[in-house]
């Protein structure tokens, strides 16, 4: 998986699903579509560094857990087996 940040954001918005994402995160891509005017320029949110900064970690994280959560989910639906090791 790809970590999202303000350089490739505007390439990988196309292939979110923002339906599935918790409704923060959406609220957070609706300003940031707002900010950036329709995902074509940066330069309104340049102020707004932090609040990026803290959208992306979230984006990330919660990408990151769904694509590990569907990991262990087989092609049915149901949870595959996952091996682990103990230390």
């Amino acid at each position: 998986m790809t970590t999202i940040n303000k350089t490739n954001y505007f390439k990988e918005v196309k292939i979110i699903d923002f339906n599935k994402l918790p409704k923060g995160l959406k609220e957070g891509d609706e300003f940031i579509k707002f900010g950036t005017k329709n995902y074509t320029t940066w330069k309104h949110m340049e102020d707004d560094k932090e609040l990026l900064k803290m959208y992306f970690e979230k984006l990330n994280k919660h990408l990151k857990a769904s694509t590990s959560a569907k990991a262990s989910v087989d092609k049915d639906g149901k949870p595959s087996s996952v091996k682990t090791t103990d230390g």
